[in-house]
């Protein structure tokens, strides 16, 4: 999935929220601008379609006035009535009339060539007076049959031969093909009747023809009815407008039919008179008429209705796309308004914990994802809050114990200042003891001097034995309570250090929930992704959904952006945080270091104290043999003997207890160094905590 969405992370991330929001606008407008176009044009050629039509049936209205006027004056040229001249004026005023028609529409509907033509031959079978009254019949059969042709064409152009609609097209089917056509047929019919019975007589061949004739008029009647039943059962309410001109369209027609049956072909021969059978021919014709005009009034309003349908159906989806871009587009800025107040909060809100200000909270006033960012980021803060104030209270307890530890390294170097010195004069005393001795051994004559010398000095040494093995008890002391003090630090610096190794384990487990936040948005952004893929599938109605789906999308990938702002945060603090755990490693090896400085400077005072005491010891058998060799001079070389060899011994041992005395105080002083150095790093350990800030 991250492979799919690299090119769009590409681009997004390059951007700011703004531009981001104005893209993604543009990409939704895109496909509703393209399928508003292809609306809008389908709408109108359905509009433009109602429109052709309607120019059709307007052309064939005033086309058909024009044959209708030539039919009656064939009609009148046959039957040879002076009224002829006054329907040839007729013609001339209809085809005046069509003129205007033709000059507005005809080369729209392709028609002006064809009724050029039909002009025409009309001013030449006008201008023919030499026509018999036959002949002048047929060549306005001719005219009819060019009229007709020409309304077929005018159909066709007009697009009304492919009306979509069953009303309209059977109502097209009667004006534009079968009225024209049965009104032409009866007037044919209606000439040969009078040219039969002015021959007095009928051939089988016209016979037949009749017959011929009789039967397509009846069957395009049959037609007319059939498509008529079809048009009611579509739309009921034309039945009122069309079913009287019907019923009397099929009256006379048959009445026609019947006229044409008794007079011309039951029998075979004419029979009754012509009279009766033009007029049945008239009454038809002029039912048909009636009927056309009827139908073409219908279909023309249908046409208009259709027309009207198709306009006002565009104005209310164009309405409608402008109405909703308009809420969207309020929306789309409402929702760029929340989103980059929650990124201000929230960068606001980050930028003050940086700066250590942990009684921060970021706002909660939303019930979206923001939301659950905004308590869990409030949640960290208590944290760290809590974390950074234990951590503060550990590093004011190391402070305090770094300089009580100071104090007492300070103190145990004074004592053994104290000590070195006094055991240089220990030294001191001894080296003169044994010079004594020496010059007792080589001056037996001076043996009283001597013994009441050495005895003075051993009482001397005595007492000094007696202070040092104080003393030495005194440091003894003194470094029990710096191993006390020692131990006590170690277990607080323990403690530090498992603070601040919860801390780096607590940041860890917020890092956890960030990467848990990163996520929870792409599974969002997943989960926005079907939805728009679902939404594409359920077409028109998951169109607006589509919308929502991508600023869900788009808000996960702000959430993810948000978290990972977030972990890098606590990368810098988790950072922070094992910096001062390995200063606090540190400090705790030191100060084990000292601890074991500190015990051994321990066992080193505690053999000072055994030679000191074994020294003051020795000290009190010499002074007992001072007292004996006052009271037995016999044993007086034997004595000075003994006096010399523990004399060196003690020599020996005091110089072995300088030695110690200088290392003991060479460590108490590194104890010092080390504590101080503690001391330093609780105090930087501080300074840093001191940068959060928690109440």
């Amino acid at each position: 999935m991250s492979i799919v969405l690299k090119p769009a992370l590409i681009i997004l991330n390059s951007l700011r929220y703004a531009y981001k929001f104005i893209l993604i606008g543009i990409l939704i407008l895109i496909p509703l601008a393209v399928t508003m176009y292809y609306l809008v044009v389908e709408l109108n050629k359905g509009y433009d379609f109602a429109y052709d039509e309607r120019t059709g049936v307007e052309y064939n209205l005033a086309l058909h006035a024009v044959m209708t006027a030539m039919d009656e004056h064939r009609r009148l040229v046959v039957l040879g009535d002076g009224q002829a001249k006054a329907a040839e004026s007729e013609v001339d005023q209809k085809i005046a009339d069509m003129d205007k028609i033709n000059l507005k529409l005809g080369s729209k509907l392709e028609a002006s060539e064809d009724w050029e033509k039909l002009k025409q031959h009309w001013a030449e079978v006008k201008a023919s007076e030499t026509l018999s009254s036959e002949q002048s019949g047929y060549e306005h059969t001719f005219l009819l049959q060019e009229g007709a042709a020409l309304i077929s064409h005018i159909g066709d152009t007009s697009k009304l031969i492919l009306d979509p609609d069953l009303d309209s097209y059977y109502l097209m089917d009667a004006t534009v093909i079968r009225l024209p056509l049965l009104a032409k047929q009866i007037g044919d019919l209606r000439d040969r009747g009078k040219q039969l019975t002015d021959k007095k007589a009928i051939s089988r061949e016209d016979l037949t023809d009749l017959t011929s004739q009789a039967t397509e008029i009846q069957i395009g009647v049959n037609a007319i009815a059939s498509g008529y039943s079809i048009i009611v059962k579509e739309n009921p309410p034309l039945k009122a407008n069309l079913e009287q001109p019907l019923e009397q369209f099929r009256k006379d027609v048959d009445k026609f039919l019947f006229a044409l049956q008794e007079g011309f072909i039951t029998y075979g021969e004419v029979t009754g008179t012509y009279d009766q059978y033009a007029e049945a021919s008239r009454t038809a014709i002029n039912a048909t008429n009636n009927l056309y005009l009827t139908d073409a009034k219908q279909l023309g309003e249908l046409l208009q209705s259709r027309q009207s349908y198709f306009s006002q159906v565009k104005w209310f989806v164009i309405s409608i796309v402008v109405v909703l871009v308009v809420i969207v587009c309020y929306m789309f800025i409402g929702f760029y308004s929340s989103i980059m107040r929650a990124i201000r909060l929230l960068l606001h809100s980050t930028t003050e914990v940086s700066k250590g200000r942990l009684q921060t909270r970021m706002p909660i006033d939303t019930r979206d994802e923001m939301k659950s960012a905004a308590e869990s980021f409030n949640h960290m803060v208590s944290e760290m809050r809590s974390l950074i104030g234990a951590s503060s209270r550990n590093a004011e307890q190391a402070a305090g114990t770094s300089a009580r530890l100071a104090d007492i390294a300070k103190h145990s170097t004074e004592s053994n200042a104290l000590l070195s010195t006094s055991i240089q004069e220990t030294a001191t005393g001894t080296n003169a003891q044994l010079q004594s001795t020496i010059d007792s051994a080589k001056a037996m004559n001076e043996m009283a001097t001597g013994i009441g010398r050495i005895a003075e000095t051993t009482g001397s040494a005595l007492q000094v034995s007696l202070e040092s093995a104080d003393h030495a008890e005194e440091g003894k002391l003194a470094l029990n309570r710096v191993v006390s003090q020692m131990e006590a630090i170690q277990q607080s610096v323990n403690g530090t250090t498992q603070s601040i190794g919860m801390l780096n384990d607590l940041t860890k487990q917020v890092g956890q929930m960030a990467e848990f936040i990163k996520g929870l948005a792409n599974k969002s952004n997943i989960l926005a992704l079907n939805a728009s893929i679902e939404a594409v599938r359920a077409g028109e109605h998951g169109r607006g959904f589509v919308v929502v789906a991508n600023e869900t999308r788009k808000l996960a990938e702000m959430s993810g952006s948000s978290a990972d702002g977030i972990a890098d945060l606590l990368d810098q603090i988790q950072s922070t945080s094992e910096r001062s755990f390995q200063a606090m490693n540190q400090v705790q090896q030191e100060v084990q270091l000292g601890g074991q400085t500190v015990q051994d400077a321990g066992l080193t005072f505690q053999l000072i104290l055994s030679s000191t005491r074994s020294i003051a010891s020795q000290m009190q058998e010499i002074s007992a043999a001072a007292e004996q060799m006052s009271a037995s001079s016999e044993q007086v070389s034997a004595t000075i003997q003994q006096i010399a060899d523990i004399a060196k011994g003690s020599s020996e041992q005091v110089d072995q207890m300088n030695d110690m005395s200088s290392r003991n105080l060479a460590a108490m002083k590194e104890l010092s160094e080390q504590a101080d150095m503690l001391k330093n790093l609780s105090h930087s350990l501080q300074q840093q905590i001191d940068n959060f800030t928690t109440g």
